[in-house]
């Protein structure tokens, strides 16, 4: 019902190979072209108990990369559907997001950009994506050997024991603070998240935060067997 009436020209899956939803979204919208990262008919069999008229669109793309950067694979679909120039959006922080940051920062004895944000936990729902938190510790203290900058430990009210545990075993030559939120506190994660100097933790939402504002850093890739 959520699609009713809505018409496309194009779309463009950017999954590594069309979703069982994405293939329905280019069947009730119409479209006459769908691009996706590979080449071929690679369908989801759950798709064939979901077509409405028997006839989804043709998928064509260029070959999927795995040794480019994510956004460079959407450019490149995005140019094969005729798309002559991408311009990727830049996330701008509200002054509430900001304001909710700034004060939690200034009650932790951190300044705006003078800290690196650390995401050891995340990914609850995919426990093998985490990083174990040995490796955590190991990474951060010889980075301690180097530099003294400000740390914040980011995750939510549930890993907060696990984040005061983490923020223990790292050498107190620098500030080292721990930032517990709940789900009402987007804004405020947001805040603090565009306010780092620097990402370092889990493929997680965060991580996604971070990038959106331009974040540099390091994020940790692991277990399943996706492409990445």
């Amino acid at each position: 019902d959520a699609l009713g009436g809505i018409t496309a020209a194009d779309v463009i899956a950017a999954e590594y190979r069309p979703h069982w939803f994405s293939l329905l979204v280019a069947e009730v919208t119409g479209t006459a072209r769908a691009v996706t990262g590979r080449t071929g008919q690679e369908q989801d069999p759950v798709f064939h108990a979901l077509t409405i008229s028997g006839t989804p669109p043709e998928w064509r793309g260029p070959e999927i990369r795995t040794d480019c950067h994510l956004l460079q694979r959407f450019e490149e679909q995005a140019k094969f559907a005729g798309v002559a120039e991408c311009a990727f959006p830049t996330w701008s922080l509200s002054r509430k997001a900001e304001d909710c940051a700034r004060a939690f920062l200034a009650s932790s004895n951190l300044e705006w950009k003078q800290y690196t944000v650390v995401v050891p936990f995340g990914a609850a729902g995919a426990p093998i994506k985490r990083w174990p938190a040995e490796r955590f510790i190991a990474t951060l203290n010889a980075l301690r050997g180097e530099t003294s900058d400000p740390l914040l430990l980011l995750g939510n009210a549930g890993e907060r024991d696990g984040l005061e545990e983490l923020a223990r075993s790292i050498s107190s030559t620098g500030q080292v603070a721990v930032y517990a939120g709940s789900p009402g506190d987007l804004e405020t994660v947001c805040g603090l998240m565009a306010g780092a100097r620097a990402y370092f933790g889990n493929d997680t939402g965060p991580m996604h935060i971070a990038g959106a504002f331009g974040v540099p850093g390091v994020a940790i890739y692991g277990g399943g067997h996706w492409p990445a």
